[in-house]
C-alpha cells in the first residue's frame, strides 16, 4: 500500500509528492461548509479522476503536524494486490442504526474479507448501535474501524458519501480484501477525570437522564460553570468519563446534544 496527502487552499489543490496510480481510493475531510460546496469535489475529481472518494466533514483537519480549522485534506492511497469494495446507505431508509449496520455489512463479501473501514454521518447516527449492527452479520476476526463526521463547534449537521453522493445520513463501508494486506488498530485518549466519580442512575440508550439521581444536564451544567452557557459546543472541552461495574478501564463519551427543555443530554 501506498499513500500521500494533498491539501485544498484557495480553490486549488496542492501537488502530490509522488504520481497517484489509476485505480485509488481517497478520504476526503473537510469542513461542512466547505464540502457542501460542489466544486471542491469537482476540483478533485479534475485532478485526480480515476479516485474513488470517500467524503466526511470535520470539526479540524491534520495534515502533518498541523491541525486547521476550515479547509481540507485527502488521503489518498493505493494498493497493489489487495481488492477493495465499497457499501453505502442512509440511515433515513431505516427504522434504527442498528438495522442499518446489518444491511451495510450483508453488502460485503466476507470470503476474505480482512478489514471494513467505516465513516458515518455524525449528528443523525448512534454510532454504538451501527458498530453493533456490523458486527452481527460480520464473521469474527475481521477488523472494523472507521469515525463519525463532525460540524465544528456548530452540531447543526454532518456530511458524509461517496463520490458524488454526500448528504446527511449517509454511512460508507469499504472492504479491503486478500492475504497481501495486514491490519492493526490502537486507540489513544489525553483526557484527565475530574470531580468525584458518580453512579448512572437514570439512562435510555445513549440518552442520559440522571446521576445520582440528580438531573443529568443540571449536574453538568453545575461543573461546567461559564462553559455551559456555550453548550453543546463546549461539551467538546468536557466529555464525561464512563466505566461500568467493577471495571477499572474507561470510556469518553463526548455529548452531541442536549435538550433544555427537558434536560436530557445526548452521548456518543
Amino acid at each position: 500500500m501506498k499513500s500521500l496527502s494533498v491539501s485544498y487552499k484557495d480553490g486549488i489543490w496542492s501537488e502530490p509528492q509522488s504520481i497517484v496510480p489509476e485505480q485509488s481510493i481517497a478520504l476526503l475531510i473537510a469542513d461542512r461548509f466547505l464540502l457542501e460546496r460542489p466544486e471542491l469535489r469537482d476540483s478533485f475529481k479534475q485532478k485526480f479522476p480515476n479516485t474513488r472518494l470517500i467524503s466526511c466533514s470535520s470539526a479540524g483537519e491534520i495534515l502533518g503536524k498541523k491541525v486547521s480549522d476550515s479547509s481540507a485534506v485527502a488521503v489518498i492511497l493505493s494498493f497493489e494486490k489487495t481488492p477493495f469494495v465499497f457499501a453505502t446507505a442512509n440511515c433515513r431508509d431505516f427504522k434504527n442504526s442498528v438495522e442499518l449496520g446489518k444491511h451495510l455489512a450483508s453488502q460485503l463479501d466476507t470470503n476474505g474479507l480482512k478489514y471494513v473501514m467505516v465513516i458515518s454521518d455524525g449528528n443523525l447516527i448512534n454510532g454504538d448501535a451501527i458498530v453493533d449492527g456490523i458486527h452481527a452479520v460480520l464473521p469474527k476476526g475481521i477488523i472494523v474501524s472507521g469515525g463519525l463526521a463532525g460540524d465544528a463547534t456548530r452540531f447543526q449537521k454532518t456530511l458524509a458519501g461517496l463520490d458524488d453522493d454526500v448528504q446527511e445520513g449517509n454511512v460508507v463501508l469499504m472492504g479491503l480484501y486478500g492475504s497481501h494486506i495486514r491490519i492493526t488498530t490502537g486507540v489513544k485518549g489525553g483526557w484527565d477525570p475530574f470531580g468525584p466519580e458518580r453512579v448512572i442512575t437514570k439512562s435510555k440508550g445513549s440518552t442520559l437522564h440522571e446521576i445520582d439521581g440528580i438531573n443529568a444536564l443540571e449536574l453538568y451544567k453545575k461543573y461546567l460553570g461559564k462553559y455551559s452557557e456555550e453548550l453543546p459546543a463546549s461539551a467538546l472541552l468536557f466529555p464525561m468519563s464512563v466505566r461500568s461495574g467493577d471495571d477499572e478501564s474507561f470510556i469518553v463519551r463526548t455529548i452531541l446534544s442536549i435538550d433544555d427543555e427537558k434536560e436530557i443530554g445526548r452521548a456518543h
